[in-house]
């Protein structure tokens, strides 16, 4: 059962574009890790996703691998490449633009 308090480091998909944008306007040539910087427990997704929704989500619970432990990328690289770079829409707003467009059938849950 996956443990609430494991961590991952959670980008919304429009932070990552503007990101590797600004990674390749940099003229930067190589491999570099995008990811916020800011793991969180996975507890806290299903409590914002609770917030945004309103109720309970349900949670289907798998057997435990290794993609169940904590996931914390060194970004250590991309923030020397652009330092200044932050997240424009943090995981609250990432949920409530997908669950308006899940409402306005713009986007169904099995995509």
């Amino acid at each position: 059962q996956l443990n609430p308090i494991y961590k991952k480091d959670y980008m919304n998909i429009t932070n990552l574009c503007d990101a590797i944008e600004k990674v390749l306007l940099s003229g930067f040539k190589g491999d570099v890790n995008i990811s916020i910087g800011k793991p969180i427990p996975f507890s806290e997704v299903v409590e914002t996703a609770k917030k945004v929704v309103g109720k309970d989500p349900f949670i289907y619970w798998v057997p435990e691998d290794d993609y169940m432990k904590d996931h914390i990328i060194d970004n250590s690289k991309f923030k020397s490449i652009v330092p200044d770079w932050k997240e424009t829409v943090t995981l609250e707003q990432g949920m409530r633009i997908v669950l308006d467009k899940i409402k306005k059938g713009e986007m169904t849950t099995h995509q």
